[in-house]
């Protein structure tokens, strides 16, 4: 398919905390989506998909949530009861999301989430997470 060259490109909103390195990368997560990219940007925002995709611990990452000795810190069902965490997601075209997050105990923290289609039904999620050094 070849792009309209009269069409404007997507503008990613700029944040301020990265722009100006008052935040720094402090994570990077790849994960290998069995889906069609579509699927991701529209169930984001639904509040049902929190116990199928992020029950288990958010801190556990790649090691196996079943075992790992991180499996309980982290995870939207431990902790969404003590921690009191306000979130913003910003949808920005079909593939990128940032999402603000400002907590008590961790501060204020930017996730970037982008969706990369790798073959048919199968999308490489990249998160980076940033956050101040302070």
């Amino acid at each position: 398919m070849i792009s309209d060259p009269e069409e404007k490109p997507w503008c990613l909103p700029v944040i301020k905390e990265i722009e100006n390195e008052e935040f720094v990368c402090h994570g990077r997560s790849e994960l290998l989506v069995n889906c069609h990219f579509q699927e991701i940007s529209e169930n984001g925002a639904d509040f049902s998909h929190f116990k199928a995709i992020h029950e288990s611990s958010a801190l556990a990452g790649a090691t196996n949530p079943i075992t790992s000795r991180w499996k309980n810190i982290g995870n939207h069902r431990c902790c969404l009861s003590i921690l009191e965490v306000d979130a913003i997601g910003e949808q920005i075209g079909p593939r990128y999301v940032q999402i603000h997050v400002n907590s008590a105990t961790f501060g204020e923290i930017k996730i970037l989430q982008t969706v990369k289609p790798v073959e048919p039904l199968v999308q490489k999620v990249i998160h980076l997470n940033a956050k101040s050094d302070n």
